[in-house]
């Protein structure tokens, strides 16, 4: 006995069908990738991001969402009036970057990936990079431009992110001793595996310190001072605030009677980020002896929480007496 299977009639089949009949819109396959990266939005902010902003738009993209409502890609919550992307439309949004990605292998281009596309690679991009941002003549950067095209196409790769690109930039300047746009194009932060480390250590305000603090260390160093100086503070023959450290104030003063009510933690609360401004002192003055010592201590501990644990703080009176 043979047995025979009519895969045109069944209703799976029918329905991945229609579902690529919806995603053949690139406008809603942005709508998807929209709310898979941006999370639950209204639909005033989902029509914004996906650029129907005149009024006469709005009947098309109604048409879009009901198109992918319907077939379960995307849902409505409506007590929070807000559209998200259901687990199919997230199933069917890799398979849609799945098939971006092989066509670009197959397609023999080079792209450049993006945090948010891919982008065909052309020497003109690389030309406009070396002269807006490193200030190299057009001679210069279209020499640059082409060698590092041939560079990429000896490496045989399918598609480039950001990051290998300006590598491959800046090692081609260094070849030909133009270290001055190198500098300028040169990136400052942390490699992945250190900051795969910061995660693992750190919780979200340690992290975000450290994070800035390295990104304006190498900036300062690297970047911004003449290189005798940056090799004078390395070596510990003068001593420069770098980091957070270099736009941060060394002492700060707060008049406490500035604040509305100095007896009202909420008040106080938004005094607490200014303090993060000092890096060395922090002195509250014009303290009222209306206050109890618990009040005192209260206040200081809240305008004083989360902050940099080598600050020092003073407490002053209103007759500048330093208060224990």
């Amino acid at each position: 006995m043979e047995l025979s299977y009519d895969y045109k009639n069944t209703k799976s089949s029918k329905k991945a069908k229609t579902i690529f009949s919806v995603l053949a819109s690139a406008n809603r396959v942005d709508i998807l990738k929209i709310l898979n990266s941006k999370g639950p939005l209204t639909y005033s902010e989902l029509k914004e991001y996906a650029g129907f902003k005149s009024k006469k738009e709005s009947g098309k993209f109604a048409y879009h969402l009901r198109k992918l409502t319907k077939q379960s890609l995307i849902a409505l919550n409506r007590g929070e009036k807000k559209y998200t992307i259901t687990n199919l439309g997230k199933l069917v949004l890799n398979l849609v970057r799945q098939i971006e990605e092989r066509s670009i292998v197959e397609s023999g281009k080079i792209y450049i990936r993006t945090t948010e596309r891919f982008q065909e690679f052309n020497t003109q991009r690389v030309m406009q990079l070396l002269i807006r941002d490193a200030g190299a003549s057009p001679e210069i950067a279209n020499k640059i431009a082409e060698e590092v095209e041939s560079k990429i196409f000896k490496l045989n790769l399918s598609y480039l992110t950001e990051p290998i690109l300006l590598e491959i930039i800046n090692n081609t300047l260094l070849e030909h001793g133009y270290e001055e746009y190198r500098e300028r194009l040169s990136r400052v932060g942390i490699v992945a595996s250190e900051l795969h480390k910061f995660f693992s250590r750190y919780n979200i305000d340690g992290l975000m310190y450290r994070l800035t603090n390295n990104i304006l260390e190498e900036y300062m160093l690297f970047s911004y001072l003449p290189k005798d100086i940056a090799d004078q503070h390395i070596e510990g023959n003068i001593n420069i605030p770098s980091g957070l450290n270099a736009i941060t104030y060394d002492t700060l003063f707060i008049d406490v009677t500035s604040i509305d009510n100095y007896k009202d933690p909420y008040s106080l609360l938004q005094l607490s980020s200014l303090i993060k401004e000092a890096s060395k002192e922090v002195v509250f003055t014009n303290i009222k002896f209306d206050l109890t010592s618990d009040e005192i201590a209260r206040l200081f501990d809240i305008l004083t929480y989360n902050t940099n644990a080598l600050l020092s703080f003073v407490v002053k009176d209103d007759k500048e007496n330093v208060l224990e």
